[in-house]
């Protein structure tokens, strides 16, 4: 698996894990294991899931967790551009898309 994060992304992740441990036993490890299995997803069908953006973007809600993973194919990967919650300020990123 080759995937890297936008730096904001790689944040959102991070502070999500964060969020979750300081929560209870094992729910940001649960957080993980929920990321990892979406990202299987993703390589093995990248374009199967819904594309949200004319630059390629797409996304992947998460089952047990209310994230979604925004990510955009690459030739050598999977570039993960958001890790949103669904429930707060909807389509935030779409301000980092000008750099694309």
């Amino acid at each position: 698996m080759n995937y890297r994060f936008a730096p904001e992304a790689e944040a959102e992740y991070l502070d999500a894990i964060a969020f979750y441990e300081s929560r209870g036993y094992r729910l940001g490890a649960t957080l993980i294991a929920e990321f990892e299995h979406a990202i299987r997803l993703i390589f093995e069908r990248p374009l199967a899931w819904r594309q949200v953006h004319e630059s390629g973007i797409r996304k992947l809600g998460l089952a047990r967790y209310p994230y979604t993973v925004f990510y955009l194919p690459m030739p050598d990967g999977v570039q993960v551009t958001a890790f949103a919650h669904n429930r707060q300020r909807p389509l935030y990123w779409f301000a980092r898309l000008g750099g694309l």
